[in-house]
């Protein structure tokens, strides 16, 4: 695997396995594994305990991945090009803006960023069973490509707006921004279907221990290097406007989960934090919690939060009510 071979292991494994076992899963990525297991995965990564993918529910696999790609030292889209991301968004020709950016990054990012795109694709190529259009897939795997150096409220806000439209467009123009491997085409029916079964066996290349594990978070690290700044604190959680649920991302300390343990079962259905009645298509999410759009209201004041919201004790709060709680800002 010549041009594969900077490619972490550990996202290689991941991506592979859902390749194998996950495409037709409904809401691959969308719906959250379970955060105690995400995190009790990632902490025996780290403490060089193996961990047997196969065992792991499919959902548990996609939030690894998408946590693994939130919290490295420098994200995919370096923190230099952050605004150069978003220019692209408000290019006259955003498939060439995309590209020009592409090609100022460090090839290993690169690398990553296209496989994780061959994924996405071949996910979306089965989203009459799973759900998972190119929009959905952009909306949830989006916020973890890039990330500013300080986090603004300003930023996630973009992030939101622009970023996500553009990795909807990496995956719908994947053969043009990322020629030789030419994608499935998208289904278009919406049929029913089950989700799969886990899979029976794996390889022994599946089971990862924490020196690859630092290996690879230290490998894509110093392909980019800062001179200029320590290393930022994990990003706060990103609030998503429109579209399905990402993966809670605060680790929390774990002893950790036996490997023959870690499976488990499907999750429950989402529910409104305010009125507690089932989340549909759209949605707003903020700490871990999701709102329907009518139901994202002040905490404290009920007022609607049409000019911004600021973060108060996990609740959206209006800002004169920032101002008397003392709220921290975002």
């Amino acid at each position: 695997e010549p041009e594969g071979s900077e490619i972490p292991k550990i996202i290689k494994d991941l991506i592979s396995h859902l390749e194998k076992h996950a495409l037709r899963v409904p809401g691959l990525f969308r719906i959250s594994g379970s955060s105690t297991t995400i995190n009790s995965v990632i902490s025996q990564f780290d403490r060089g305990i193996k961990v047997d993918i196969s065992k792991l529910d499919n959902n548990v696999v996609s939030g690894v991945l998408k946590q693994f790609l939130r919290t490295l030292k420098e994200p995919l889209i370096p923190f230099d090009k952050f605004d150069a991301l978003l220019e692209c968004h408000d290019a006259e020709n955003q498939l060439e803006a995309i590209k020009n950016l592409l090609s100022q990054i460090p090839s290993t990012n690169v690398l990553i960023l296209k496989r994780l795109m061959q994924l996405l694709v071949k996910v979306a190529s089965h989203s009459a069973e799973n759900k998972m259009t190119p929009s959905n897939l952009a909306i949830v795997i989006g916020p973890n490509l890039p990330r500013e150096r300080v986090a603004t409220t300003f930023g996630e806000i973009n992030i939101t707006t622009k970023v996500s439209p553009l990795v909807q467009l990496m995956i719908e123009k994947y053969s043009e921004i990322f020629p030789k491997d030419p994608p499935p085409t998208f289904s278009k029916a919406v049929p029913r279907s089950s989700t799969i079964g886990p899979a029976k066996s794996v390889s022994s290349a599946s089971m990862m221990g924490s020196r690859r594990v630092k290996r690879d978070r230290k490998a894509l690290a110093t392909s980019n290097p800062d001179p200029r700044a320590k290393p930022p604190p994990r990003p706060p959680r990103r609030p998503t406007i429109s579209g399905p649920p990402t993966t809670p991302s605060n680790p929390t300390p774990s002893k950790g989960i036996p490997p023959e343990t870690v499976k488990e079962p499907q999750t429950e259905e989402e529910t409104c934090a305010r009125c507690s009645k089932g989340i549909g298509e759209e949605f707003i999410e903020l700490c871990d919690k999701m709102y329907h759009p009518e139901c994202f209201l002040c905490y404290q004041c009920s007022r609607e939060l049409t000019n911004g919201y600021f973060k108060y004790e996990g609740n959206p709060v209006c800002k004169e009510c920032r101002r008397k709680s003392k709220a921290p800002k975002n």
